[in-house]
């Protein structure tokens, strides 16, 4: 049994040195954690100062705004740009890009003819104080689209140093926008931060939009081809027809609380809201900052790898370094969440520690997850990435209704995080069984992260 522990130790060892070995992977993964990391840093050290400057129900406004955005973000160029690591040819790969940038085009013109009614929108949605928000919903997800383009395109380029400019330069002016708007005389409460957002488009575009105009522009406008785009539209009908919605009800399984939560409990759900943004954020901003840098990646090398033969050691490695820089934190938030996010955020913020106690197990799996899917795009197999977000939406769907219909948060909170968790645990598994990961090299890891994190928590929790 020792000689059994001790090897499993040291080759737990070994694979946390070798998790970015694949030559191609470690250098482009590691630069875009270094803009990603210091973003993520100084985010969570500000965040204590931002929990004291602004009310949970003003956070409870931002989360609904961000709830909309996502879905809009989803939906808006119908994931087509999903497709752009596919072609061999750059003028495919451009083309994509146009189509990509026409559809998002016509979603943002289409949203700014709703935008009036916004107020009327917001009170059948029964969160009126959302309403005057509403009308920054199409420059910002002009915004989120064309900086999700540009980045995709640096990645197939690989010019990663790029991303992680633009990645720090967006989150610290974000943050900085919102602790400069909440102080006196501007006070402008959920204004600040939901403007904060539009600040750090705006500071990532100045990075990126002239560095694709300077070395692509001429390129970009020689190459677009209409009747080129008309049939790759076709070509990568899947993206559009399978991704889209499965996407769509990704964002939902994250989302669809912030939408729900003011049918069921008017008049406490700003603050309800609030609580529950912070619970999902102390865990999910700081690993959803990693997952986006190992998803890009992963994105342009998995294509690679699964041409090759090669998938499933990179879905390994990715899964496991993914699972290694999760665990411990989700279960020092189950062991101390309140007393911790009370301490952290302040003791108005304590109660967000309790939400996090109960969603930290559902949050650490979508960060888990979220990177991999990509798998499902690079094999091409969209209908089955439908069909696993479909199942996990219902399991959410059904918990969350059923308990929203009791009245009851505490009730409400288990069954969401019970079917959150469980949804995210069969689709990773379904990942890496499609990547051709075996059982014991997919549960392995969450082993030796208990193993390592016990002896930790449990004086913590003593």
């Amino acid at each position: 049994m020792r000689t059994s522990l001790a090897d499993s130790l040291r080759h737990a060892a070994i694979v946390l040195k070798r998790v970015f070995l694949t030559r191609g992977v470690r250098g482009p993964t590691l630069t875009l954690l270094s803009g990603s990391t210091l973003a993520a840093a100084f985010s969570f050290l500000m965040q204590p100062v931002l929990t004291r400057l602004y009310s949970p129900e003003e956070f409870g406004v931002l989360g609904y705004f961000m709830a909309l955005m996502s879905l809009l973000v989803t939906v808006s160029s119908f994931q087509y740009e999903n497709a752009l690591m596919q072609p061999d040819t750059e003028e495919e790969a451009i083309n994509i890009m146009w189509l990509s940038a026409l559809l998002l085009g016509i979603t943002t013109l289409l949203l700014s003819i709703v935008v009036p009614w916004r107020m009327e929108i917001a009170r059948v949605l029964r969160m009126p104080e959302a309403g005057p928000y509403l009308i920054l919903l199409p420059p910002a997800l002009l915004g989120f689209r064309a900086i999700k383009l540009a980045e995709l395109w640096f990645a197939r380029a690989k010019k990663f140093h790029v991303l992680t400019g633009g990645q720090f330069v967006n989150g610290v002016t974000t943050t900085s926008f919102r602790t400069v708007a909440a102080l006196f005389p501007i006070s402008a409460g959920a204004g600040g931060l939901v403007g904060g957002i539009m600040a750090g488009q705006i500071a990532a575009s100045a990075i990126y939009i002239p560095l694709l105009a300077r070395r692509h522009g001429r390129r970009f406008i020689r190459t677009f081809d209409l009747r080129r785009i008309i049939r790759l539209a076709r070509r990568y009908r899947r993206f559009s027809l399978f991704s889209t919605p499965a996407n769509t009800l990704n964002t939902l399984l994250g989302r669809l609380p912030f939408l729900l939560i003011p049918l069921f409990f008017a008049g406490s759900s700003n603050s309800i809201l609030g609580y529950f943004g912070q619970a999902v954020n102390v865990l999910a901003v700081p690993l959803g900052f990693i997952g986006s840098a190992v998803a890009q990646v992963l994105f342009v090398h998995a294509a690679e790898a699964a041409r090759s033969g090669q998938l499933h050691h990179v879905a390994e490695r990715v899964h496991a370094r993914l699972v290694a820089i999760g665990l411990f934190p989700t279960l020092l938030l189950i062991t101390a969440g309140p007393d911790l996010l009370g301490f952290m955020l302040g003791t108005e913020w304590r109660e967000a520690g309790v939400f996090a106690r109960v969603l930290s197990p559902w949050v650490f799996l979508s960060a888990v997850a979220a990177p991999l899917t990509r798998i499902f795009d690079v094999l091409e197999r969209q209908r089955l990435d439908f069909m696993t977000s479909l199942s996990m939406f219902t399991a959410l769907a059904v918990g969350l209704l059923a308990g929203g219909l009791t009245r009851n948060v505490t009730i409400m909170l288990v069954l969401v995080g019970l079917a959150g968790t469980l949804g995210r645990t069969v689709q990773i598994a379904v990942m890496l069984r499609l990547a051709g990961v075996r059982p014991r090299e997919a549960f392995y890891p969450y082993i030796r992260g208990m193993l390592i994190s016990l002896p930790i928590l449990f004086p913590i929790g003593i």
